[in-house]
């Protein structure tokens, strides 16, 4: 099972600062993995960071909080308490929003949020990258470490996680995905003439039937043309990546996605609907 220590911390830290300039105002730490030893302070925020002196004990007691046994009702609280209580902190250089992030996201998986598979899902930088501006407020208002500030900031933080849940169960619904996002993205695509008439009425067959042969295109092409102008079409299809077969030299196809001609119209209906976060938000160090 995933052992969260101060060795990990390090580690995540390290990934996400290694190789990055660490000159004023880059993303890069010049102590990858390992605790700032400077004073520091974060930019329009009136929170007195902890010294360098101070931090080894603050993290420990926070690495034992972590992995001291909680009752499964309480886990998203703890998880809350764990995120703040990290930036609070502050215990690096630079990139400790990032850290936080992975951090959060460790703990939501090794709790079985989020598993290896997929089926289960949440993105924290959704839930805090919606607007950065609430998220900063919320973090300052609880960072005098009053009952009513780290409520307001749990609460803030579980309705975030509630509604990423409420935006997953909707793409697991086959039918609002595909009403909603890739039916439109089709569209976009023939919109943008990334593909043609015939291309664009195949895929829709596609997206109706799921899994699809030669035989359900048939109709889309004139009574005398030849099965090869349609294993032709198919083909064209699939050099494009847009359909796939089903297994390996099966004549069954299933529709894909990945780095296709939809995957722009894709992606800009993921951001209509609210289900794609703003770029990279934190407070800076």
């Amino acid at each position: 099972m995933l052992s969260i220590d101060k060795n990990f911390i390090f580690e995540l830290h390290r990934i996400v600062v290694e190789g990055l300039s660490s000159r004023p105002g880059a993303e890069g730490d010049a102590r990858p993995g390992a605790y700032r030893n400077r004073p520091r302070q974060i930019q329009n925020s009136n929170h007195a960071l902890p010294l360098p002196a101070d931090i080894r004990d603050l993290m420990n007691d926070l690495i034992v909080f972590i992995n001291k046994p909680t009752p499964h009702q309480m886990d998203l609280v703890k998880i809350a308490q764990v995120h703040h209580r990290f930036v609070w902190i502050h215990p690096f250089g630079n990139g400790n929003g990032r850290v936080v992030r992975l951090l959060t996201y460790a703990m939501l998986a090794k709790r079985g949020y989020i598993d290896k598979n997929g089926a289960r899902l949440l993105d924290p930088a959704a839930v805090f990258g919606s607007n950065k501006f609430t998220y900063y407020d919320m973090l300052s208002g609880a960072d005098n470490l009053s009952e009513a500030g780290l409520v307001a900031w749990c609460e803030y933080m579980l309705k975030g996680l509630v509604d990423e849940v409420g935006k997953i169960d909707k793409l697991l619904d086959g039918d609002f995905t595909k009403r909603q996002i890739i039916v439109p993205a089709i569209e976009y695509a023939y919109e943008k003439e990334k593909i043609n008439t015939l291309e664009k009425d195949m895929l829709l067959v596609c997206v109706e039937k799921d899994i699809v042969s030669a035989s359900d295109f048939r109709h889309l092409f004139p009574k005398d043309i030849s099965r090869v102008n349609v294993s032709q079409a198919i083909r064209k299809l699939r050099d494009q990546s847009l359909i796939a077969p089903v297994s390996e030299n099966a004549r069954k196809y299933t529709l894909t996605m990945n780095r296709s001609p939809l995957t722009a119209g894709i992606l800009k209906k993921l951001d209509d609907c609210g289900f794609l976060p703003p770029l990279e938000q934190t407070r800076t160090s």
